[in-house]
């Protein structure tokens, strides 16, 4: 079993790119995408039906009509979830029976990154290189955007202020029970996802900018390859579940749909990161957007959601100006490899692959322990682990390391630092 070399084009949501896991697995990933589709389909229905029975014994005008026909339609409706609840079990233990399949295959692939020669090396020049290219194009953009827009700009420094301030928490996780548990996190979305729909809808109507609202959550493959690969997070850090996208023409718009959450009456809002104004992550490829976390006030879950608000100029060169304004978020493997053979216009495709390559490279790291702020640290644990003796035995353990390190690509200065 062999890995293609993880930097070249990878293939999402296994961007560590799997020849024998793309091959073998893609069937598993097809089969998980299929449940949880279904799965999220049978769960608006039963939320559907419930409105629906609460609805009748609520009643009506004539009190004797709704007492006769209430009876057998409460009966029936009763039998309908409790076969829907039954259904939905199925369908949770057939995702998690799917999701333990496709996460066997992804070990597989993560155990062999740190047999790869010169991996740590390959990655820090994507970062470097990738990172270098996307701020060239972005910053530009941004600049130009400051300059034509001041007033704009000001505006929604002073929304998102706002917005900041009323913020219940510090941070965006889920709640403790998804910790460690899928199909709870899986089923908090899939209840969410309905409500704050409509929602946004709203705010998309009001504010008359392009939304895009996914059919469907984060691809569960994708949500397990994250918490694989990013070994300081769990589950409870999968705050994009449920996600939405707003494109807005100007700066004056995005403080607008900011202040829409503010003052929206069905939304709390828990978490805001300014990526505009505000310096941004490295790992973001010098792409600025507004990242606000939030809750539907009736969902008893509690199950954070998130929305990004970007410039349409920025937009565009990210995710190319068809693509920008399609109502999916994220392809999945089964849909890249139908594209496989197809060209497709620069204009379309956007910088989406760069960043990928700019995520998998970063992920890739963290999960060897060799990430920038923490590799000269961990070099040193894994060295001062090595017996000091000076016997054969262990001068052999000591080579053994360090022709390891050495093999995965860490220079002699970085040795030598650590």
């Amino acid at each position: 079993e062999s890995s293609l070399p993880p930097l070249q084009p990878p293939i999402q949501p296994i961007s560590i790119g799997a020849e024998t896991l793309v091959v073998r697995g893609r069937p598993k990933l097809v089969e998980l995408e299929d449940t949880t589709n279904l799965y999220l389909k049978m769960q608006k229905e039963y939320i559907d039906t419930r409105a629906e029975k609460l609805q009748i014994e609520e009643g009506g005008d004539d009190i004797l009509t709704t007492l006769v026909k209430g009876s057998d339609l409460k009966v029936s409706i009763n039998n309908k979830l409790r076969a829907m609840s039954e259904e939905l079990k199925g369908l949770r233990k057939r995702m998690m029976q799917q999701s333990a399949a496709i996460q066997s295959g992804m070990l597989f692939v993560i155990a062999a990154l740190s047999a790869e020669e010169n991996i740590v090396m390959k990655c820090d020049k994507v970062i470097e290189t990738t990172g270098a290219k996307l701020s060239a194009i972005y910053d530009p953009v941004w600049e130009l955007i400051c300059h034509t827009e001041s007033t704009g700009l000001e505006i929604y420094e002073i929304e998102v202020a706002g917005l900041r301030a009323t913020c219940s928490q510090s941070h965006h996780k889920q709640k403790s029970r998804v910790k460690s548990n899928l199909a709870k996190l899986v089923e908090g979305a899939a209840m969410s996802k309905p409500r704050v729909d409509e929602v946004i809808e709203g705010i998309k109507n009001r504010t008359q900018c392009r939304t895009i609202i996914p059919k469907t959550i984060k691809p569960i493959a994708r949500v397990i390859e994250r918490v694989m690969l990013r070994h300081e997070e769990d589950l409870s850090h999968i705050a994009d579940m449920v996600r939405y996208r707003f494109i807005a023409p100007s700066m004056r718009r995005v403080a607008q749909i900011c202040a829409e959450f503010h003052k929206s009456l069905d939304l709390v809002v828990v978490d805001v990161e300014d990526g505009l104004s505000q310096s941004i992550r490295p790992e973001s490829g010098g792409l600025r957007a507004c990242l606000v976390y939030f809750y539907h006030v009736r969902d008893r879950n509690k199950h954070v959601c998130e929305a990004e608000i970007t410039h349409a100029r920025l937009a565009e060169l990210r995710y190319g100006k068809e693509a920008a304004a399609k109502k999916t978020m994220i392809k999945t493997i089964s849909n890249l490899a139908d594209d496989k053979g197809k060209t497709e216009s620069k204009a379309h495709q956007g910088f989406g692959p760069l960043h990928l390559r700019l995520r998998s490279a970063s992920e890739i790291l963290n999960r060897l322990g060799m990430s920038p702020r923490e590799r000269a640290g961990n070099i040193s644990d894994v060295c001062g682990n090595v017996p000091e003796d000076s016997d054969q035995e262990g001068n052999q353990a000591e080579r053994s390391v360090l022709g390891r390190l050495v093999h995965m690509g860490i220079g002699a200065d970085e040795l030598v630092q650590a």
